[in-house]
């Protein structure tokens, strides 16, 4: 047992980073890493993870993780079997236009035991993909008996009811799927990385970050000394919040955690020991040169950081 890795018990497999759109709000932006997650590897990285402690949770997604449909079945039948509780997929829905291939992919995703769906439905993913298509695959879904399982997961600007031009149409996409009958999750905000941070900039505004700023204070992260969730990029990559720790076709999953160790790292433990301040100038002193003024948020400066590393 790795002391660091006690508390984890989630692991977020982005499949393929491919996708038939180019939302506006993408958080990848042109941040995209080749190449797919095979089955095996997948599956294998799972079963190490499981060993390491009692998993709650699985994610697929992407780009549009429906593009691997072997490699999203494969992850969650071996994550029923686990026991694994939550077992969750995000798409868009839109990655065929073969009617017959959405309906035989719902009876798939059936069978593999996933006991989550959410469905990307926003004014963002219809600018460039049909929302009738989307239509069509929930409406797949619902005929496969995964109706229970599956709900709308928009992106807000601001957030359902307001006046914003986005969330506007949002609403109104959502409303198109009312015969369905599906639920309407809480969705997520649009936060400024990737494209948003390109496309969306006058939505956000930067303020001077906090250098006492401490790892895994932001919200959704875990400090990298007691993480509780891992991830496994299409090429392999396993990360720890923003910083790679190994990657698959190097070395098996099992190993990459075993040797885990993130107060061997300089940059991790510098954010670890002495906050924004201390990652900043470990990363000059390795040669990476980075201003505060240039980000949005610590996390933002941190991901630039580590992203230098690989």
């Amino acid at each position: 047992m790795n002391p660091y890795l006690k508390n984890v018990k989630r692991i977020e497999f982005s499949v393929t980073h491919r996708c038939r759109s180019q939302c506006a709000h993408c958080s990848l932006g042109a941040d995209r890493v080749a190449g797919e997650l095979p089955p095996g590897a997948a599956v294998a990285a799972l079963e190490a993870a499981a060993s390491l402690s009692a998993l709650e949770s699985v994610l697929t997604f992407g780009g549009e993780p429906l593009l691997c449909v072997p490699t999203v079945c494969a992850v969650h039948q071996r994550a029923e079997a686990l026991g694994i509780p939550r077992r969750q997929l995000v798409t868009s829905g839109c990655f065929t236009h073969d009617k017959a291939l959405r309906e035989h992919t719902a009876d798939q995703l059936e069978a593999s035991g996933v006991n989550e769906i959410l469905l990307s439905v926003d004014a963002f993913h219809t600018e460039y993909l049909p929302l009738a298509e989307q239509y069509s695959f929930a409406r797949a879904l619902c005929q496969a008996g995964l109706g229970s399982v599956t709900a709308l997961h928009p992106a807000w600007i601001k957030g359902p009811g307001s006046g914003d031009p986005y969330d506007v149409k949002t609403s109104a996409c959502l409303s198109r799927f009312e015969p369905l009958r599906l639920p309407v999750g809480e969705g997520n905000r649009v936060f400024p990385g990737g494209n948003a941070r390109i496309h969306l900039s006058d939505y956000f505004q930067r303020t001077p970050l906090d250098t006492g700023f401490q790892c895994g204070t932001a919200p959704y992260t875990g400090r990298l000394d007691a993480p509780t969730a891992l991830a496994v990029d299409p090429d392999g990559s396993v990360r720890v919040c923003g910083f790679t720790i190994g990657n698959l076709h190097q070395k098996p999953m099992a190993e990459i955690l075993k040797g885990y160790n993130p107060m061997g790292q300089p940059l991790m433990r510098a954010l670890l020991e002495r906050g924004l301040s201390g990652l900043t100038a470990a990363a000059r002193e390795a040669g990476i040169e980075v201003s505060a003024g240039d980000y949005f948020s610590p996390c933002e400066l941190c991901r630039a950081v580590a992203r230098q590393l690989k």
